[in-house]
């Protein structure tokens, strides 16, 4: 049997937790008077972090979600899997990612698709644990510039189709999210749920009539050096071919 690097990870925290080593870190909180009880988020989860419990809110009986601090492990796919809004995390809450995107006015001005820029513009949302190398995200950040937008996020998991389309309406002219390699997941299935998304967000595209080029999903192995320029070359000369083409119309 396979063990995995977050099994370990979660064991000894917990281990500590019960010893009073170390508090749990940041988690998961749920917003009472948001939650439906729906449950989305306790399938979500990867850890089984969340379950349900039938309290009083308004004196009113309701069943809603509850995280254990001690098992949440911060990855943010419960967020993004919310559809009431009702779940948020410290540093990756949907206020604080949007703030990250359109940073500077970045998304206040016209991509290459709309007619306002002469190069593509690209937003990237990059697992943290895709890129191993300090002097590789040093690396990456130098690339920052108006014509791309790096968002690191815990996991790819964490996107929110809302976020990417919000994107793609204001200045971006495409949408990469880059993921771990297969089997090198952080948290289990976050890359299977970002890969997931970003498929339903094609599909939506191509029904609707758009370019489903413009959102692309991508992964990163352990061993794999420089992948994410060679990833945003490839979309930046896929975006400017979409430009020559009337169906490459903004969202």
């Amino acid at each position: 049997q396979q063990i995995h690097i977050s099994d370990v990870i979660r064991a000894i925290r917990n281990i500590a937790i019960r010893e009073g080593y170390a508090p749990p870190g940041p988690h998961a909180e749920v917003d009472p008077q948001r939650c439906s009880g729906c449950a989305v988020c306790t399938r979500a989860c990867p850890y089984g972090a969340i379950d349900r419990v039938v309290t009083f809110i308004d004196d009113q009986e309701r069943t809603i979600a509850r995280v254990d601090p001690n098992l949440c492990q911060h990855c943010g796919i419960c967020v993004a899997a919310c559809p009431s809004g009702a779940m948020s995390l410290e540093t990756v809450n949907d206020r604080e990612l949007v703030t990250r995107m359109g940073a500077g006015g970045w998304l206040e001005r016209p991509g290459m698709l709309q007619g306002g820029a002469d190069a593509p513009r690209i937003l990237a949302f990059v697992c943290q644990w895709s890129i191993h190398a300090d002097s590789e995200w040093a690396a990456l950040d130098a690339l920052q510039s108006d014509g791309l937008r790096i968002v690191r996020l815990p996991c790819s998991g964490r996107v929110d189709p809302a976020m990417v389309l919000l994107a793609l309406t204001q200045g971006a002219d495409g949408v990469l999210v880059v993921g771990c390699a297969e089997g090198e997941c952080h948290y289990l299935r976050g890359t299977y749920l970002g890969r997931g998304k970003v498929l339903l967000l094609n599909e939506m595209m191509q029904q609707l009539g758009l370019a489903s080029e413009r959102i692309a999903f991508a992964q990163s192995g352990a061993l794999d050096r420089r992948v994410l320029p060679r990833l945003v070359d490839q979309m930046r000369a896929d975006l400017v071919r979409l430009a020559h083409e009337p169906a490459a119309a903004a969202v």
